[in-house]
């Protein structure tokens, strides 16, 4: 009977263990997803595959990390053929232009989106502001000051926040904006006027705020595992497929089939380009009220260069959203018309249509539909240079 007993007690007492190691091997388990999912982030935004998310801004919309690398992500087709980068930005969020002068002659800034900033070049030395930079130093001997003021993603409206904000508290005597891209991509897929000023994504990132988080979205915010099952693996899915299939030279992809381009966004252009202008009118107007001068240079993409390489023409042909991989025809389409209406409207500012630059090669300057390789972005600097070197020479008196 006292053998019966203990026994009955060793059984109380490990039935009683059992939750406990359930328990335990649980919360090993979750240790382990979340040490793994941390892991892969860091691998995928190693890769390139997963870009460090930028902070929600007030009033911006957004702005890049602070002391962050920038990399190419999602919009090459052919990964293999792109130099990944790491554009490093400064306290302030900017990318850095290397060149630093303690008592600069004059400070210039240049203003616009990912290609601006650098994305697709080498490094930070290689970015079109850094070149123009240097150029301005060994051509002229004037100690310049380029403080890039380009962000990801912006259009004119976000170009004139943030160069506003830069006014308020810095010296400037010229100010460059280097644009059309994102004004007329944010035209292609974003279905209101409204988006001319902020696109429909920052309303979307703050809706949860106001309207409070949901338990999903408070889990996804704490748990890197759910964010990589929620939002990462589809994507990096994606990008790896393509990845694999092309480097087999595999013609299955992903592709989305286009939808038929829609009317009534093309009879947009025309309000979206008046816009655009409208956004310029006002930089000019507040760049001399800081008593420094202004001008906008429209840039080349791929659609405007006359012969393009073998490698451009696949680089160009796709890109990566958030339904997948999709063809850049329609958006190549709606792109020529937003600039052959932005070339051709009445303007107060000084203007300069820079998209013949690359008529002259077929060599690749492009790595994707929009964005400069180094040769590439040295071309576009050399021409900057050239449209603003009178404007330098006289503040140089």
């Amino acid at each position: 009977m006292q053998n019966v007993a203990e026994d009955s007690e060793v059984k109380g007492v490990t039935k009683g263990k059992r939750p406990l190691k359930i328990a335990l091997i649980v919360l090993i388990l979750i240790a382990v997803a979340e040490l793994s999912s941390f892991l892969l982030l860091s691998q995928l935004n190693k890769m390139g595959f997963w870009p460090q998310e930028p902070t929600l801004h007030p009033y911006l919309g957004w702005r890049p990390p602070a002391n962050a690398t920038l990399r190419l992500s999602s919009h090459s087709a052919y990964w293999d053929l792109v130099e990944y980068n790491n554009i490093e930005t400064d306290e302030g969020s900017r990318p850095i232009t290397p060149i630093s002068y303690k008592d600069p002659d004059i400070h210039v800034a240049i203003t616009g989106g990912g290609p601006l900033m650098g994305v697709g070049t080498p490094n930070n030395a290689n970015s079109i502001p850094s070149l123009v930079e240097k150029m301005i130093f060994e051509k002229m001997g004037i100690k310049a000051e380029v403080h890039n003021l380009s962000v990801g993603g912006y259009n004119s409206f976000q170009e004139m926040l943030f160069l506003l904000d830069f006014l308020k508290e810095n010296k400037l005597d010229l100010a460059i904006s280097i644009s059309g891209l994102n004004d007329y991509i944010n035209g292609f897929e974003e279905p209101y006027l409204r988006s001319t000023a902020l696109v429909d994504s920052v309303y979307d990132r703050v809706r949860p705020l106001n309207e409070g988080l949901s338990f999903l979205s408070y889990i996804r915010s704490k748990s890197n595992f759910v964010e990589v099952m929620i939002s990462v693996l589809p994507k990096a899915y994606v990008r790896f497929h393509d990845y694999i299939s092309i480097g087999n030279e595999s013609t299955f992809t992903l592709m989305l089939d286009d939808a038929p381009l829609d009317a009534a966004k093309l009879n947009d252009i025309d309000k979206r380009v008046n816009i655009t202008s409208l956004h310029y009118s006002m930089i000019n107007l507040l760049t001399k009220k800081f008593g420094a001068e202004f001008v906008v240079m429209l840039m080349p993409q791929t659609f405007t260069k006359d012969q393009l390489s073998d490698a451009e023409v696949k680089n160009a042909g796709s890109r990566v959203n958030v339904n997948g991989r999709v063809s850049n025809e329609n958006l190549k389409v709606y792109g020529q018309k937003f600039y052959d209406g932005f070339v051709n409207i009445e303007k107060d500012y000084a203007f300069h249509d820079i998209t013949n630059i690359f008529d002259d090669t077929k060599e690749s300057m492009f790595v994707d539909m929009f964005t400069y390789n180094g040769p590439g972005a040295k071309r576009v600097a050399e021409e900057i240079f050239k449209n603003i070197e009178p404007t330098l020479r006289n503040m140089k008196k």
